[in-house]
């Protein structure tokens, strides 16, 4: 609820990346400066509140780039807002995101045992909802073993037979889409 979310001017080359800019009368405020708007694929760029458009291959950034001005463009716009959770993996500590058209309200990560992740889907209006979480290859080495509880009146577990799973040198990517019906919640 700003007048606008970012105001650059007289800076280029400088990065702006898995932001969500919601509710601003204006998102972005810069002069003809170019800036850098996302990073490559998969990581993606900014999560836009006033744009929509299509994801095609369902993998959490839309098809075609936002246009901020002739020279600032986010090549590679989410689909929802991105979610973190600090994780303390010893000796590390990571990041571990995940990007959703649904409100989460919870995340927790566990590696004890049966390496999990849970979290909580506000989205109790029917449709079609797509998740997709970014792990750092430095905590998982086999994602296979990993599963995925969604919990949204219902509890469902995700494992990586029904995902979708694209990765870089440094992270994988999870990604799978489930439809909500009535308070229920079902793989598609």
């Amino acid at each position: 609820n700003n007048n606008y979310g970012i105001s650059v001017k007289n800076s280029s080359k400088n990065i702006f990346c898995h932001n969500s800019f919601l509710k601003n009368s204006q998102h972005v405020i810069v002069d003809d400066s170019p800036n850098f708007w996302n990073l490559s694929y998969p990581i993606g760029g900014n999560y836009w509140d006033n744009y929509f458009s299509s994801d095609n291959n369902a993998d959490g950034i839309i098809d075609s780039p936002y246009l901020i001005n002739n020279n600032n463009k986010d090549y590679n716009p989410l689909i929802g807002v991105t979610f973190s959770e600090i994780v303390n993996v010893s000796p590390k500590i990571e990041l571990i995101e995940l990007l959703s058209n649904s409100t989460i309200s919870k995340i927790t990560f566990n590696m004890d045992g049966y390496p999990h992740i849970l979290f909580v889907s506000e989205g109790n209006v029917s449709g079609k909802y797509l998740f997709r979480v970014t792990l750092p290859k430095s905590i998982l080495k086999n994602p296979s073993d990993l599963k995925i509880i969604v919990k949204n009146n219902s509890r469902r577990v995700f494992t990586m037979s029904n995902c979708t799973m694209l990765e870089d040198q440094t992270n994988f990517y999870i990604i799978f889409l489930s439809y909500f019906s009535e308070g229920s919640l079902y793989h598609i």
